[in-house]
């Protein structure tokens, strides 16, 4: 009788073990979803490291998703072509409506609002969307920051904004 319940004690002290692991505890196989992966009872649909199959590893950015490695973007992320891009400031994807948007054209940039605008270099300024040297710009000549007057006729902009 001893012996019997020795054996019954050691069969409850696994029984935690075997609920934990997904393991049957009538054979060395694994309940579904459950696989033996090594030894080791593994659930498939959500593993990193035995995702839908055994051995199959998720990337570092991937998740182990229905048995799937799927992407996984950050909270100001959004997925896009398979990969994570901010639409407020990515300029192949901007958007200010939470889906991927278009690529600004060239010139422009993703403002931070996810608007497509145009961005001048050092030295020109945005007049009516055309990037312009007010200095030198007959069209818009002027010798501060803001888009000036165009020169008259026979006049041109002297380099110094000034039209003569």
């Amino acid at each position: 009788m001893k012996s019997m319940s020795s054996l019954a004690v050691l069969l409850l002290a696994l029984i935690p073990f075997v609920i934990i692991s997904g393991c049957d505890d009538t054979s060395s196989s694994c309940a579904e979803p459950f696989a033996d992966c090594e030894g080791i009872c593994t659930d498939l649909m959500t593993d990193n490291n035995n995702c839908g199959e055994c051995g199959n590893i998720c990337n570092s950015w991937e998740e182990c998703t229905s048995g799937n490695c799927k992407l996984v973007c950050s909270d100001n992320q959004t997925e896009c072509n398979g990969e994570c891009v901010n639409l407020l400031t990515d300029s192949r994807y901007c958007s200010d409506n939470g889906s991927c948007g278009t690529p600004c054209d060239d010139g422009y940039i993703c403002n931070g609002s996810g608007v497509c605008e145009l961005t001048c270099q050092n030295g020109l300024t945005d007049c009516n969307g055309e990037c312009v040297n007010l200095l030198t710009d007959s069209r818009y000549c002027s010798s501060d920051d803001n888009c000036g007057a165009p020169c008259d006729d026979g006049y041109i902009c002297n380099g110094s904004g000034v039209c003569e």
